[in-house]
């Protein structure tokens, strides 16, 4: 029984029914990319064919991404050895790879607004919306929630209140699966209000990637809207708003880890931006210089 055979057979089955699409196809990909790396019987796999195989895919990878791999692949293995399939000794010893540790980066206020005045003087439409009220909508709405882009742009309309001046993120599309409710700001609103139509399923109707889970057009598009506002592109623009709500709830005393939604401080602390926080300061003695 090779690898892939004992993923499709036994873990995936077993492990992953209840997971989401997504987990599933990360694992299948990875499993399946070791599965032929390394063609040979479950059983015969060794510390070192693990080594190897990480290896192989760090000379090209991301270390976060090496380190996904190791994780998915030692999952695997350490269920099949406590089924017996694999002599699961050298488990605990293969090596994490050294993932640099940057400092977070949130957009500012004024990139924000920088952001929202070009989107503002947006040609063309959205789905038969505006989209220089389309865009200013979103973006504020990302602002005001931290949400991720996925439940953002799956918010339905229903679970808007333009008169209550909130809205809902249900569980079902969140990575921590639990419902968050939202106070809205001002501008939040009345943005909103441009683009809110109650008879429709979603609050932002996006005519492209439906079911696909990155939204590549919608980024496409945002990032044009980043260039015409002269900032710096960054690797996850719509992400980047989650840093800023946490970095801004943090700095005004708020509970940013409620906020984002998340089950500890620890992994919050990988959101707060320290421009925005102030959680450095100068504290050492002037030279007389």
């Amino acid at each position: 029984m090779t690898l892939w055979q004992y993923y499709v057979d036994h873990y995936e089955p077993c492990r992953l029914c209840c997971a989401a699409r997504s987990t599933r196809e990360s694992y299948r990909s990875i499993v399946l990319r070791a599965s032929t790396f390394h063609a040979k019987p479950l059983a015969e796999i060794t510390l070192p064919d693990a080594c190897s195989f990480l290896a192989h895919v760090g000379a090209e990878l991301a270390a976060a991404t090496v380190n996904k791999y190791r994780r998915s692949l030692l999952a695997v293995a350490g269920y099949a050895a406590k089924q017996g399939f694999l002599d699961g000794s050298w488990i605990d010893d293969v090596p994490k790879w050294t993932e640099p540790k940057r400092l977070p980066e949130a957009w500012t206020t004024t990139e924000i607004e920088a952001m929202v005045a070009v989107a503002r003087s947006l040609p063309a439409n959205v789905n038969g919306c505006l989209a220089r009220h389309f865009w200013p909508a979103l973006i504020l709405t990302l602002w005001n929630t931290g949400l991720r882009i996925t439940p953002t742009m799956s918010i339905a309309s229903r679970n808007v209140s333009l008169a209550e001046r909130s809205l809902i993120a249900r569980a079902e599309t969140q990575k921590h699966k639990a419902d968050q409710w939202f106070p809205l700001q001002d501008s939040t609103v009345a943005a909103l209000t441009a683009i809110y139509r109650p008879d429709t399923e979603r609050l932002f109707n996006w005519p492209h990637d439906r079911n696909v889970r990155q939204w590549p057009t919608l980024t496409q598009h945002f990032r044009r809207i980043i260039d015409a506002a002269g900032l710096r592109q960054p690797e996850k623009p719509f992400h980047k708003f989650r840093a800023s709500c946490a970095s801004y709830t943090d700095a005004l005393g708020g509970d940013a880890q409620q906020q984002l939604g998340h089950s500890s401080r620890a992994v919050t602390a990988r959101y707060l931006d320290p421009r925005i926080t102030r959680t450095r300061r100068d504290v050492l003695p002037r030279l007389d210089i």
